[in-house]
């Protein structure tokens, strides 16, 4: 079983692929078991991504739950209803209809 922690990543940063959620996160996809060392202790995981955080941190995520989370490339966000426009209010603008027999020049205005 491999072991990771932020002194021992799997691969190069730059062999991270940038995958979104909300925010653009790294990740390394580790086919079979693996162990990542946190600040809380080793964490294994079966078959997963390791993942940095914001500060580079490598933290163990499942298979499943990441990639119901997130997609290569692109950013999931939630689908949020936007209201309605308004109508528009009533203005008080006066508009004049012109017709051909009527006088355009600003004098006539």
């Amino acid at each position: 079983m491999e072991t990771f922690d932020v002194n021992n990543l799997p691969a190069n940063i730059d062999k991270f692929k940038r995958y979104t959620s909300t925010v653009v996160t790294r990740a390394y996809r580790v086919n079979g078991p693996f162990t990542v060392i946190t600040k809380k202790g080793a964490v294994e995981c079966q078959d997963g991504y390791v993942v940095l955080d914001a500060k580079r941190v490598p933290h163990a995520m499942d298979k499943g739950r990441f990639e119901s989370l997130y997609k290569l490339g692109e950013i999931m966000q939630k689908k949020k209803t936007t209201p309605k426009p308004k109508a528009k209010e009533a203005t008080n603008t006066i508009h004049r209809e012109t017709r051909l027999t009527d006088d355009i020049s600003p004098a006539g205005l």
